[in-house]
């Protein structure tokens, strides 16, 4: 079989996870490659979504929730680890254990949580055999988990299959290595409107992920929400871009940066605790961070 052209999409608007997926490589593959990729590649993620939504009331996430011990599981017992060591790095602004918060807000589906009040803050404990939740708080891996697939289909991609010029993109969080040497350029969107494009920057062998409280929106109540679950349970409204070498840290933090939009300090530190670059547009006020973006 010959090679398929370069600039070819070995998945292109694959639909998982409430987004679509794109994956881009700049090398000539041959067919057999890149059929057998594509399989292997949709299979992971259609797998990381059954287990790891809590939007499936079968996955292993859900059985975690309800009965609070499950057998061990790698991918689950990484989430949860590198989860807890951005909530301690953050001070407890990222936190896993949000779903009932984010139901009780009217986002998403579910049994009725308990009041606020009533809720036991929660913890786990991970052995070699099982995983276990004390508390009664339950676990939403939304910010973590689609950038710890990303790194996953990464590692797929260049150790499996060994193609080293790619590019994932899962819904605008994004993995790239280069282009035939040449940095990859990625497109800002603007917060407000989707349509804008405000700038763009150039990754290499680097994560890119934003975060946005404007994406996820519904109104309750009369007031309008969004996917943030922030101390004291005001509406934070802000967006944030960030740059550095895992998607997992890049997710997570995109999220961390824009809860605390109104703390520049904070935001600066923590970024460059994980030696990341970042951006950061506020409600109100200018944009901050120290990732350049070249106007278009």
């Amino acid at each position: 079989m010959g090679n398929i052209n370069i600039s070819n999409y070995i998945l292109s608007g694959y639909e998982a996870l409430s987004t679509q997926w794109f994956i881009e490589v700049f090398e000539p593959l041959t067919e057999a490659l890149h059929d057998e990729a594509r399989s292997a590649i949709e299979k992971t993620i259609s797998s990381f979504e059954k287990r790891y939504s809590r939007f499936d009331p079968h996955s292993l996430l859900s059985e975690l929730n309800n009965k609070r011990v499950v057998l061990y599981d790698y991918h689950l017992a990484q989430m949860l680890i590198q989860g807890k060591e951005m909530t301690v790095a953050s001070g407890g602004t990222f936190n896993l254990f949000i779903k009932d918060a984010l139901i009780r807000k009217g986002y998403g589906v579910g049994a009725s949580p308990q009041s606020e009040e009533q809720s036991k803050e929660s913890d786990f404990i991970i052995t070699e055999n099982e995983i276990t939740l004390t508390g009664t708080q339950s676990i939403d891996l939304g910010g973590i988990g689609k950038g710890y697939l990303i790194d996953i289909i990464a590692n797929i991609v260049r150790d499996t299959y060994h193609v080293e010029q790619f590019l994932i993109n899962g819904g605008g969080d994004m993995y790239g290595t280069h282009d035939n040497g040449n940095a990859i350029v990625v497109y800002l969107q603007h917060p407000k409107d989707r349509e804008m494009i405000i700038g763009s920057l150039a990754i290499k062998n680097q994560s890119f992920c934003s975060s946005s409280s404007y994406v996820r929106t519904w109104v309750k109540n009369g007031e309008t929400k969004n996917h943030f679950v922030a101390e004291g349970g005001n509406e934070v409204w802000a967006a944030s871009f960030v740059v550095g070498d895992t998607a997992t840290v890049c997710d997570m933090l995109a999220t961390v940066l824009s809860i605390t939009s109104r703390d520049k300090p904070a935001c600066t530190s923590l970024a460059s605790q994980h030696g990341t670059q970042f951006m950061v547009i506020p409600e109100q006020g200018e944009a901050f961070g120290d990732l350049e973006a070249v106007r278009v």
